[in-house]
């Protein structure tokens, strides 16, 4: 009846019938990448950076660092 749109209409099916095939072939390289895990690298150090009593020791100085410096920031503002 409509041979323009009946063209119009093959070609939008082609389309998405393409874009359908990418879909499932980037689902399937996605899945495949899943499923393919590679081994865990080993650490630069052998041992972790820190230690649970390293970290305690490092926040009781900065608190004490920042108690001194709140100090000394009231005893400027009284000599003042």
């Amino acid at each position: 009846m409509f041979p323009r749109l009946e063209q119009l209409r093959r070609a939008q099916i082609r389309r998405l019938d393409a874009d359908h095939g990418a879909r499932r072939a980037n689902a399937a390289a996605i899945i495949a990448s899943l499923e393919c895990r590679p081994r865990p690298r080993p650490m630069a150090t052998p041992r972790p950076m820190a230690t649970r009593p390293a970290r305690i020791n490092a926040t009781r100085w900065a608190l004490l660092v920042a108690g001194a410096l709140a100090v000394a920031a009231i005893v400027l503002v009284v000599a003042a």
